[in-house]
This record gives C-alpha cells, sequence and structure tokens, in this order.
C-alpha cells in the first residue's frame, strides 16, 4: 500500500532547524578539533585510525536501522533524545579523565554527532515542500 502525505511548508520549524543546525555545526567543530588529539592522548599512540573506523562502521549499522526508533518514537523525540545523549556525553567527557572510558565516550559522541545531523535532516524534510528548500529557490531543477 502506497502512503501519501501532504507536503505543507512550515517556515518558523526551517528557520529553528537552521539555526540548531548552526548551534550544531559549532559545537561540533569545537570538539572534532580535538578528537584525534584525545585519542593520541588516552592510547600513547599515533595511530587513531581504528578508533575512527569502529565509530564510523557503528554509526553506518545505526543509520541503516535509524527508521526503526522514527517510527517508534516519533522524529522530534528522536532528535531531541538524541540531543540528550549529546549533552550527557559531553558531560561525561569533561568530567571523565583521560582514558579508555573517555574513548568510548568519545566514539560515541561521534556517533551521536552523525545521527543528529540525519534527524536534522528528516525533520528538515518533514516540514518543507518537494522542490523548495529554506533559500527559497528551485536550485536543483
Amino acid at each position: 500500500m502506497i502512503q501519501k502525505h501532504k507536503e505543507k511548508l512550515n517556515n518558523p520549524a526551517i528557520r529553528t532547524l537552521d539555526i540548531s543546525s548552526f548551534i550544531l555545526g559549532i559545537s561540533a567543530a569545537l570538539i572534532l578539533y580535538l578528537e584525534s588529539d584525545y585519542f593520541k592522548t588516552a592510547t600513547k599512540s599515533d595511530n587513531v585510525t581504528l578508533f575512527f573506523i569502529f565509530a564510523y562502521a557503528i554509526t553506518l549499522i545505526l543509520i541503516f536501522n535509524w527508521h526503526h526508533l522514527i517510527r517508534k518514537f516519533g522524529k522530534k523525540n528522536v532528535f531531541l533524545g538524541n540531543l540528550l545523549m549529546k549533552a550527557l556525553v559531553v558531560l561525561a567527557l569533561a568530567k571523565l579523565p583521560v582514558g579508555k572510558i573517555g574513548i568510548g565516550f568519545l566514539m560515541g559522541y561521534i556517533i551521536l554527532t552523525v545521527l543528529s545531523w540525519i534527524d536534522i535532516d528528516i525533520l528538515l524534510e518533514a516540514c518543507s515542500r518537494d522542490h523548495s528548500s529554506f533559500f527559497r529557490g528551485n536550485y536543483f531543477e
């Protein structure tokens, strides 16, 4: 059975997502700048590639199954839950000493960051119409 949905433009929601995206981008940039050094310091090794590969492999698996959470809890609730978990991870990273436990939390931050961008994309798609964007142009036609 094909489900059809009505598309309607919700400018206030798009503006909120735009501001949220900007704030999340700044916060992610600050932490991303320090990730490699954190892994190097925690492991006392210059080879930190495996941590990123492992984090992004888990992220890929979660991306393919993310729709289950969205169906169960809703788009907005999944996004807000993701932000809450991300905030808790950042607080834990601020309180924990650099070490193996911190590596797990930092990898969790990497995973949650990617998933938060996916959540923003899903929310933006839900509050906009096809062939339109918050720039009010049809740039892809």
